[in-house]
């Protein structure tokens, strides 16, 4: 029987920390990095983005739209689960 052990935090942590806090945080490769405050241009982005999506989904049974910066697990073995709008910035 082999018992697994954690090196760093998991995206279970980060959630349950933003609850607790509500600071934002993500995990690149095993560690985690604080996220700043989007701005005003951003969201306004991402308002009309959302809203065009949204529409077209309902109209074409596709899936889901999510706005904000939501968690996403990307890989669990070098644990990394970024925010959607940073997914693009590198």
């Amino acid at each position: 029987m082999s018992i697994e052990t954690r090196s760093g935090p998991t995206a279970e942590d980060v959630l349950t920390l933003h609850a607790r806090t509500g600071a934002r945080y993500e995990i690149v490769e095993g560690h985690r990095k604080e996220l700043p405050p989007t701005g005003a241009e951003h969201g306004g982005t991402e308002i009309v983005a959302g809203f065009l999506l949204y529409r077209f989904v309902l109209d074409h049974p596709l899936g889901r739209v999510f706005v904000g910066e939501v968690l996403c697990r990307l890989q669990r073995d070098s644990e990394t689960a970024r925010a959607a709008a940073d997914l693009f910035a590198g």
